[in-house]
């Protein structure tokens, strides 16, 4: 019964990633990624914005690199 409606700051996704996709310009370098997402919230559900913290990573299958990113984002609720 504690656990019900209760905000956690912390969410983790995973997801797929595609760069270069719309070049129209020279010649395109498309890849495909898998990405990992970490994002921390602020806990408080009587604000309309926010601004989360997002960090993540990935990996991108034809370069056979690897990237990191991080930043600040905001989240608007209606």
């Amino acid at each position: 019964q504690k656990g019900i409606n209760k905000l956690v700051p912390v969410r983790f996704s995973v997801g797929l990633m595609a760069t270069d996709a719309f070049n129209f310009r020279g010649e395109p370098r498309r890849d495909l990624g898998v990405t990992g997402l970490f994002s921390i919230h602020p806990v408080d559900q009587r604000k309309r914005w926010d601004i989360p913290l997002y960090l993540g990573g990935g990996f991108l299958i034809d370069n056979q690199t690897g990237f990191f990113f991080m930043g600040p984002g905001v989240t608007l609720s209606f």
